[in-house]
């Protein structure tokens, strides 16, 4: 019973043990199955992702291809376009030379064409300085009507001949951007009286009327280049009286509004005529080079064709504008505007006037010029045109004999042609500003040429002022007043209030000499050398400038060297000089202020006499 019941137990848990074996099977079937399943799944959206990235891919190769397949084309059209861009490059290289050679030939051209009117200026000028000059001369001396007619006849047409030059000249220089302005202080009112004095004959002449009117605000000056603005007048002017037969001619000037007092101002001038008139369709054919009016009589008129070319390229230069209206048979009136002009504050009546020293029997003080010309009939009309002016004339016909006759001479003036052989009148004029006794010896520049470069390069070696030839004998006058004082001048004596002698201030005789202790006669080289390097530099500014508070500060100091040095001489001077500045003395301020030169002559020759 008991082998029966522990079988029966025994079966019982081998029973119970299939059972959860197949519990656990079950179990384990169902979690394999769920496994199955999950992996199922999984493998499902793994094969779906890549089902999509292989359509992505594809895509993207189809993309891809396309994209490759354009950049094809673009590589080709790229391709085309650097073949293209090298074409250009080697295009614009060639062009670049082209142009480097074309500058370098036009640069060539300009400086030939220069050289040629430089040299045409001078090979012109130099035979029309005898022309005109010796015509001038003659003219004192020849009596005959019939006789003077043919001079004038000569002088008229050297005097065409020269203009024409001048008109190509300045034509050139504008067109080469090389024609540069001066700006300096000009009095509007003086300047239109000189116009027109100069046409008042010729307009007479002709029975015009000739009016003059000008505003009165214009009598303070301008800053303007007048020796353009005198050029551009000189061809409406002429223009003018040149084409009016009958009725009147009449020149205008006017202050246009200024936003302020004493600020720039609109400067207009107009020209009016009842001359010929211009027709309509010609109002801008006539400023146009060498072109005249259609229908003009030349054998009339005359002209190059050129005055109103370069009337306009000045204007507008000079930051202006010109205008024409005009009515054929009834006249024209050219209006020109110059804008925001400059004012200056010096008043017309402290401006040295032009006109003032310009008497061509003029007699100077004496002094000695040495002139310098390789050209005999040159330096014969200077010394026909200061013949009787009480001047002693030395002559040099070269560079060298030039310097020699100058340190053997120590003359008060030199008149120097630029263009000398043996040594040039540049080489000339540096060797004897190195000279330390000639150094303050003014020199005055005769050149036939009117080229700026050459003008320039006399100031630099150390010319005082220039002459362009043909020289005209008033202006070579005026010139010599700047530096040497006239003998009528009050320079000959002390002022009257102070009781001085009757003796020239400017010229220290031998008891004068034996009047000075030896002290001061020992201290003259110190004296001169003061003069040289303190006040000669002082004097050549204010000889520029003209203020005249400076040029009595200057008057003071030469006075207080003269009490220094015990030398009458100086503190006469400095007072004549001190009294005409405080008194606006304008017309014997100039020849004293210019008598400094000779002054320090006077006290150079004053130590030689005593050595």
């Amino acid at each position: 019973m008991i082998s029966d019941a522990t079988k029966i137990t025994a079966a019982l848990e081998e029973n119970n043990i299939l059972r959860e074996e197949v519990r656990v099977a079950r179990r384990a079937s169902e979690i394999t199955a769920e496994l199955v399943v999950e992996q199922f799944v999984k493998t499902e959206k793994i094969l779906k992702k890549l089902e999509h990235t292989a359509r992505a891919e594809k895509q993207l190769r189809r993309e891809l291809t396309e994209k490759l397949k354009e950049a094809e084309i673009r590589e080709k059209e790229l391709a085309k376009e650097r073949k293209r861009l090298e074409a250009m490059q080697i295009a614009a290289i060639n062009m670049m030379e082209d142009m480097t050679h074309a500058q370098h030939a036009a640069e060539v051209a300009n400086r030939a064409k220069s050289e040629f009117l430089a040299n045409m200026s001078h090979e012109i000028r130099t035979p029309m300085n005898a022309i005109l000059g010796f015509a001038e001369l003659l003219s004192d001396e020849i009596k005959t009507p019939k006789h003077r007619q043919f001079l004038d006849t000569i002088a008229f047409s050297g005097k065409t001949l020269l203009s024409l030059i001048n008109d190509i000249l300045d034509l050139s220089k504008v067109e080469a951007g090389r024609l540069e302005l001066n700006a300096e202080t000009v009095y509007p009112t003086a300047l239109l009286t000189d116009i027109y004095h100069i046409f008042s004959r010729k307009a007479q002449d002709k029975g015009l009327k000739f009016v003059l009117d000008v505003d009165q605000s214009l009598n303070s000056g301008i800053v303007i280049d007048e020796i353009r603005l005198r050029q551009i007048l000189f061809n409406l002017v002429g223009n003018a009286v040149k084409f009016t037969s009958r009725g009147h001619v009449k020149l205008q000037a006017r202050k246009l509004a200024t936003p302020k007092v004493g600020g720039p101002i609109d400067l207009a001038i107009t020209v009016w005529d009842t001359g010929i008139g211009i027709p309509l369709d010609q109002m801008e054919t006539i400023f146009e080079p060498f072109k005249q009016q259609d229908g003009q009589n030349y054998a009339q008129y005359g002209g190059s064709g050129l005055g109103l070319t370069i009337t306009r390229r000045l204007v507008e230069m000079m930051n202006g504008s010109i205008a024409v209206k005009s009515q054929e048979g009834k006249g024209s009136c050219f209006q020109v505007i110059f804008r925001q002009v400059p004012t200056s504050a010096k008043a017309a009546a402290a401006a040295p006037s032009r006109a003032a020293n310009s008497n061509a029997n003029a007699q100077f003080a004496a002094a000695t010029i040495l002139i310098v010309d390789d050209i005999d009939s040159n330096r014969a009309l200077l010394k026909g045109y200061l013949g009787g002016t009480g001047l002693d004339i030395i002559e040099a016909a070269d560079g060298k004999a030039a310097v020699q006759m100058a340190v053997r001479h120590r003359p008060d003036l030199i008149l120097m042609d630029m263009k000398l052989p043996r040594m040039s009148g540049y080489q000339a004029t540096a060797a004897i500003k190195k000279n330390p006794s000639l150094r303050n010896c003014p020199v005055v520049a005769l050149t036939a040429s009117a080229m700026k470069a050459h003008l320039d390069k006399a100031r630099v070696v150390g010319c005082q002022d220039l002459l362009t030839k043909p020289i005209d004998k008033r202006l070579l006058i005026r010139t010599l007043e700047k530096f040497i004082p006239l003998a009528d001048t009050p320079t000959d004596r002390a002022p009257a209030e102070e009781g001085a002698a009757s003796a020239s201030p400017v010229k220290m005789d031998a008891m004068c000499l034996e009047s000075l202790s030896a002290d001061v006669r020992a201290a003259l080289p110190e004296l001169i050398a003061h003069m040289e390097e303190e006040l000669a530099p002082k004097w050549q500014r204010l000889h520029n400038t003209f203020f005249f508070q400076e040029i009595e500060s200057f008057a003071e100091e030469v006075n207080q060297l003269g009490r220094k040095f015990q030398i009458p001489l100086l503190q006469s001077w400095a007072e004549l000089l001190r009294q005409q500045s405080k008194h606006f003395d304008i017309e014997k301020l100039p020849a004293t202020l210019n008598g400094f030169p000779m002054l320090l002559k006077e006290v150079q020759r004053f130590e030689q006499a005593d050595s």
